[in-house]
């Protein structure tokens, strides 16, 4: 799975089994949607966990 943060309504979404050579872009295929909407959420997930939580400096050097 490819986004592209400028272009939101955009992404890739490949079976890579049945299509190696990631010709045929599953993103906006109705019978992909399911898989699609699992895997996004497995990334906001993941982007949640990562976030950077050390403190924001409060004063210049």
């Amino acid at each position: 799975m490819s986004l592209l943060e400028a272009a939101p309504d955009w992404g890739e979404l490949y079976d890579l089994r049945a299509d190696p050579n990631e010709t045929r872009n599953l993103w906006d295929d109705p019978d992909s949607a399911a898989q699609k909407l699992r895997l996004l959420e497995a990334f906001a997930r993941r982007q949640i966990a990562l976030r950077d939580l050390s403190l924001c400096p409060t004063a210049r050097a």
